[in-house]
């Protein structure tokens, strides 16, 4: 046998070699047997091949001295090349996964017990490696319940499944809350037991900061406002939310890729690069301009250049339809000129009026005396009304709108407010009267409140009426409620102007304002005054065939 080892050995020869080769450490071998002080020794060593092999042994010389002949040592040599090339392997992959942040764990199947935990792992459980060995996945502090644990392995090893990836929040003895990524892998080597490995991993910064884009997102999309980001140089998105998804008509996962000019007209990307070329020239940073889409919607564009920390610079744009913006200062802009012809109007009378009067050119004639005063007070009538307006309107702006709440009777707010504007429906020829009017309707209200509701609701529906047309005033009980109804057979509201005829300044049409006068503020605060009072308001029209308004209160109980 050792003739066949030393057979491909050649350093073992003995013609060539001696037992100090076994050995190039050392100076030398102590001599054994001497002063009987060893008999055998035993020691690994890597000699140093001719070919340059990485070769490994295991060397035992025996001191052997027979009666009558001269003592021997004899040598056994056992290969370890391959063992030590083996513990070489282990030993490398032992550093690399104790070297590795993340925890790893490998348990048997059927026991659960762990046989290796790294060295990430054994430091946060504070334990060895025999202590380790003695825990298993449900065992171990933050682990799994067996129950989960059980039912999970069971099924990987059922199903096939190599692997399965889940996060758990696990609250630390600090009571803090973390939240650790868990990979688990069913292996199964040739030839050898199948085991489990499983990898945990503190992912709590990450989930925080998902969550957070999670809930900027949400909110993103909650908005009416577009948003929009695109990097400068090529104008591709990096993000867009659901409100311009919808815009641009792509979903989730479609816009990826997408570029400004694949959302707007070519006269609108030129109008873009332009605003982004002067924001990166600096020095601002920030600009807003309005542009029509293509369906002639008036957009707002803010558009601005940001430069994150440690990152490239980016756009961020938000678009907003500025559509009841323009109504609005369509709205305020007729209001301002309303206004002034209405002051204008009465105080030119006003003015007339008087002039006649300082001249006495009336002053023999008794009956254009009395016509002349009446216009003059008719025309002050007209711009109280109109400072009434302006000044309620301020008051319920700034929430200053005083009311005096008691106990009212309907039917009496209905007669008073009839008798009221008797002298406004003489003067358009327009007749007045009550079809249904019940006693005993009662209900909580500031009264003097209640009439200008009816006031506003009875002058609009007198002056929007032809001449001679009746002007219909009802009261009923609907339901738990009261509704006092004033019907007209006008000219109706158009279509165009139902969604926002109780919006301040509103009028059907703004040459209406001119014709019939008013400012456009009377519906606005019917619905403030039925506001306040936990009441409702609303009305039905057919164009060109009439209106019908009515307002709703909740009826006081018997008691």
């Amino acid at each position: 046998k050792c003739e066949r080892l030393m057979a491909g050995k050649p350093w073992l020869r003995p013609s060539r070699r001696s037992v100090l080769t076994l050995r190039p450490d050392q100076a030398q071998i102590p001599m054994l047997g001497e002063r009987r002080q060893r008999i055998s020794t035993r020691f690994e060593t890597q000699p140093e091949l001719v070919d340059k092999r990485d070769v490994a042994y295991e060397v035992v010389l025996h001191y052997v001295k027979l009666d009558g002949k001269n003592a021997q040592i004899v040598t056994f040599a056992k290969d370890l090349t391959k063992q030590k090339l083996a513990e070489n392997r282990v030993q490398e992959l032992q550093t690399t996964l104790d070297n590795v942040p993340d925890e790893i764990f490998m348990f048997w199947p059927d026991t659960k017990k762990f046989f290796f935990a790294n060295q990430s792992a054994k430091t946060r459980l504070g334990l060895n490696d025999s202590q380790v060995r003695k825990l298993t996945p449900y065992s171990m502090e933050g682990g799994l319940p067996k129950d989960q644990c059980d039912v999970l392995t069971n099924a990987m090893i059922r199903d096939g499944q190599q692997s399965h990836s889940f996060v758990r929040n696990v609250e630390q003895p600090s009571g803090e809350k973390r939240s650790i990524e868990t990979n688990l892998f069913y292996i199964e080597p040739d030839g050898r037991k199948p085991r489990f490995l499983a990898t945990l991993r503190d992912v709590t910064t990450q989930e925080r900061a998902i969550e957070k884009i999670r809930q900027l997102d949400a909110s993103l999309d909650l908005t009416k406002m577009e948003v929009y980001s695109f990097w400068p140089s090529t104008y591709e998105f990096t993000y867009l939310n659901q409100v311009a998804l919808n815009r641009t008509g792509w979903n989730k996962d479609e816009w990826y890729g997408k570029r400004t000019f694949d959302a707007i007209t070519p006269s609108q990307q030129e109008k873009l690069a332009q605003q982004c070329e002067a924001l990166i020239r600096g020095p601002e940073k920030s600009i807003t301009y309005e542009i029509y889409d293509r369906t002639g919607t008036p957009l707002e564009i803010s558009l601005h250049l940001i430069a994150p920390e440690g990152e490239k610079p980016r756009f961020l744009s938000t678009y907003q339809d500025i559509t009841s913006r323009k109504l609005a200062e369509k709205a305020k802009s007729e209001f301002v000129s309303t206004v002034s012809h209405e002051l204008r109007t009465p105080l030119t009378s006003i003015k007339g009026a008087l002039g006649l009067l300082k001249m006495d050119a009336v002053a023999s004639n008794p009956a254009k005396l009395q016509k002349l005063i009446g216009v003059a007070s008719y025309n002050a009538d007209r711009l109280a009304i109109l400072v009434n307006d302006i000044l309620d309107w301020e008051k319920i702006s700034a929430g200053k709108m005083k009311y005096k709440m008691n106990v009212v009777d309907l039917a009496d707010i209905v007669r008073d407010s009839l008798t009221a504007n008797q002298t406004l429906a003489q003067l358009n020829n327009v007749t007045i009267g009550i079809t249904n009017c019940p006693e005993g309707l009662r209900v909580s209200g500031d009264a003097s409140r209640l009439i200008q509701v009816m006031t506003n609701l009875l002058s609009n529906a007198i002056k929007f009426s032809p001449k001679g047309a009746p002007v219909e005033v009802s009261l009923n009980k609907i339901g738990e409620n009261a509704r006092v109804s004033i019907k007209d057979y006008g000219c109706g509201i158009p279509k165009d102007v139902k969604a926002i005829i109780f919006d301040r300044f509103t009028q059907s049409d703004s040459s209406d304002q001119r014709r019939i006068g008013g400012t456009g503020l009377g519906l606005s605060i019917v619905r403030a005054i039925m506001d306040a009072h936990k009441g409702s308001v609303d009305f039905v029209s057919d164009e060109g065939k009439g209106s019908e308004f009515f307002f709703d209160l909740r009826l006081l109980a018997r008691n």
